[in-house]
């Protein structure tokens, strides 16, 4: 196991294998950079030795959440930056080998707008996917952008309904066709499905499909397989209400579902992080689960069969919080989890790689590498933190529901209570759910509300973190 970071808090999002055999990382660090929170990279070699990192960022908060290795041996990060006076817009960084900033750009209007997912095109430019509450008709649409070579847009896509969409990871197949997942409140049975769309190069949908069953299913990644199809992960809570498990999604190479499924043993909440097939052709998993005897959470690995089988795998971590978040198989059969750490490292969090030899997990996954922490190849001063956390309520004024939605920075827990004029609790407070990318949903029904004025608050675990005024009609 290895940590990288600071005395803060630091965090991987997305780990992938780089073509002199070795990976980068990308994620969040409060240790370095000049501001609250930037954008964080991690070279490593084949052994998990650091070669390089660094923090981009300008203002309050910025933070990468996928990246891809370039044509011209660079890398291209992606994810989201508060320089827009309105909230967030996406933000796109491109660096050469050794990490050195070529040029930035950020992309969105006059509401909140995210990056989640990044692939390079066959000419050099960029696909992305994520969400925006700029554009399109809803409550939050998938957001698609096509660049050129330097990040200049090409067009724009917001895809979606009357809800709440997102497109949480993106993937080209035959140059010419992108496949987005994510979640969607606007179409399907359940509260929230998992929403499958296929567009073409001009960004024109082709195909769109939704997948769930009674309660809630969220897609966080979508990776092909050796038949044509696709693997699909992310949570799902339609089985075991009460509990979310870790959704397994096997679609054909046209997105129609040829089993779902649900691993959770019930008594722990899992959500699946992001999934890579193995030689072997069975599936390799990383999540987060609050049981496993280690800490308030621990990384979940699992390791299942062609048909989704649970076959074996361990929780891992320390006497504190760990988070699991993307795995990736090396040049050399090495299999690499990645997430963060609170027990381990440097101080705060920590960027937490689990490396295991091979990708035979069923009888390998106990040889993991002993632990240390790796100090950056920079020194900054670390800045003060500060309030990082957004939130947005909408419709309100409201008539039958409301939704609040808080985005932070990592994996928090929030609750929400509200009050009437005269201080009377109208709602107890609740515990929002999260849907990745540090961003956590309540959907309120404010029917039996009588018309009037509401005030609530949004804590975390420890403070408030945020209050307002709710208006009924």
């Amino acid at each position: 196991m290895y940590t990288y970071g600071g005395l803060q808090n630091d965090g991987c999002s997305q780990i992938r294998p780089t073509t002199d055999k070795g990976y980068i990382l990308i994620g969040y660090t409060t240790s370095y950079g000049t501001q609250s929170n930037s954008l964080y990279a991690v070279k490593i070699d084949s052994l998990c030795r650091p070669q390089w990192s660094r923090a981009f960022g300008t203002r309050q908060i910025q933070v990468g959440y996928s990246v891809t290795p370039t044509f011209d041996k660079g890398y291209a990060f992606a994810g989201f930056t508060d320089n827009n006076p309105y909230g967030y817009d996406g933000y796109l960084v491109k660096t050469d080998s050794n990490g050195i900033e070529q040029w930035e750009k950020t992309y969105g209007g006059n509401d909140w707008d995210f990056i989640y997912s990044i692939k390079q095109t066959s000419d050099s430019g960029f696909v992305m996917c994520g969400q925006t509450y700029s554009y399109g008709s809803g409550n939050g649409n998938v957001y698609v952008i096509r660049t050129d070579k330097n990040g200049d847009t090409l067009w724009t896509k917001a895809i979606g309904g009357w809800g709440c969409d997102v497109g949480n990871d993106i993937l080209i197949r035959n140059d010419s066709l992108y496949v987005i997942v994510g979640s969607t409140t606007s179409f399907g049975n359940a509260d929230t499905n998992v929403y499958f769309l296929e567009l073409n190069s001009s960004g024109k949908v082709v195909t769109s499909k939704t997948y769930g069953s009674k309660y809630t299913s969220i897609a966080k990644v979508i990776t092909p397989t050796n038949d044509g199809g696709y693997m699909i992960t992310g949570s799902i809570d339609s089985i075991f209400k009460d509990v979310a498990g870790e959704l397994l999604l096997k679609t054909d190479s046209t997105g129609n579902c040829q089993w779902m499924t649900q691993a959770t043993n019930g008594k722990w909440n899992d959500r699946g992080q992001d999934i890579i097939e193995a030689s072997d052709t069975t599936y390799l998993s990383i999540g987060s689960s609050d049981g496993g005897g280690y800490g308030s959470s621990s990384v979940h690995i699992m390791h299942h069969n062609a048909t989704g089988f649970y076959l074996a795998g361990p929780s891992i971590g320390g006497n504190n919080a760990q988070f699991g978040s993307s795995v990736t198989i090396g040049a050399n059969g090495n299999v690499l989890f990645a997430g963060a750490t609170s027990s381990y490292g440097q101080g705060g969090f920590d960027m937490y790689v689990i490396r295991i030899k091979n990708d035979s997990m069923a009888q390998n996954y106990a040889q993991v590498i002993s632990s240390y922490a790796a100090v950056p190849v920079f020194v900054s001063v670390p800045p003060q933190p500060i309030n990082v956390t957004g939130i947005k309520v909408f419709p309100n004024p409201a008539k039958l529901f409301t939704t609040f939605i808080v985005q932070g920075i990592g994996e928090e827990n929030y609750r929400l209570n509200i009050v009437n004029e005269l201080g009377q609790a109208v709602l107890p407070k609740t515990a929002f759910s999260h849907t990745y990318h540090g961003q956590s949903v309540l959907h309120i029904n404010t029917s039996n509300f009588p018309t009037g004025v509401y005030f609530y608050n949004i804590y975390n675990e420890q403070n408030r973190v945020g209050s307002g005024k709710l208006i009924v009609e």
